[in-house]
């Protein structure tokens, strides 16, 4: 091999080497398409179990049961769809139940879904035993008891949706990448 081709080789290699470690930082620093649906307990903050739903955008609400109602979608600028589904108590089987429009899910907050999901159920009851579990900023929550002191704070990776407390439980949707309506 000429010396030419040996620098021209070597040249080719190293700027294929940076275009795949710009790929990969610019993969890692956008945040991921889905959003993910997180059930805590909400007198520890503890995961108790994850699900990622179908689309960017989620509102998400607790059912009875144990069960999760999760309304996602992608874009509403645009005509996008959405998907309102129940998932069960270990977040491992999902069960379509309508598909309204991308600017419907994103109109709805978590009295809407649940009931979309159990139109004729009254809901569990809500809240943490007289405490509260509040948004702080746009990726941290707090739970309070009914004096109002901490019981546990966390932040997460990415920014959350509205979030619901019942039962001894909180759903929260960390938000993915979804196209807002104007409508």
């Amino acid at each position: 091999m000429s010396p030419r081709t040996a620098l021209l080789l070597a040249a080719l290699l190293a700027a294929i080497g940076l275009a795949a470690v710009g790929l990969v930082t610019g993969l890692r620093q956008s945040p991921p398409r889905d959003a993910r649906i997180l059930v805590l307990d909400a007198r520890t903050g503890k995961t108790l179990g994850g699900y990622d739903a179908r689309g960017g955008y989620a509102v998400t609400a607790l059912l009875r049961d144990g069960r999760v109602a999760v309304a996602a979608m992608d874009d509403c600028s645009h005509g996008g769809g959405g998907s309102i589904v129940v998932l069960d108590a270990a977040l491992t089987h999902a069960k379509l139940i309508s598909s309204p429009s991308g600017c419907a899910v994103a109109r709805m907050n978590p009295d809407d879904v649940r009931a979309a999901a159990e139109p004729r159920r009254s809901p569990p009851e809500s809240g943490l035993a007289g405490g509260a579990v509040d948004q702080l900023e746009s990726a941290q929550l707090v739970a309070r008891d009914a004096a109002g002191k901490p019981l546990w704070k966390r932040s997460f990776g990415r920014p959350l949706g509205l979030i619901d407390t019942r039962d001894g439980r909180t759903v929260v949707p960390e938000l993915g990448r979804f196209t807002p309506g104007a409508d």
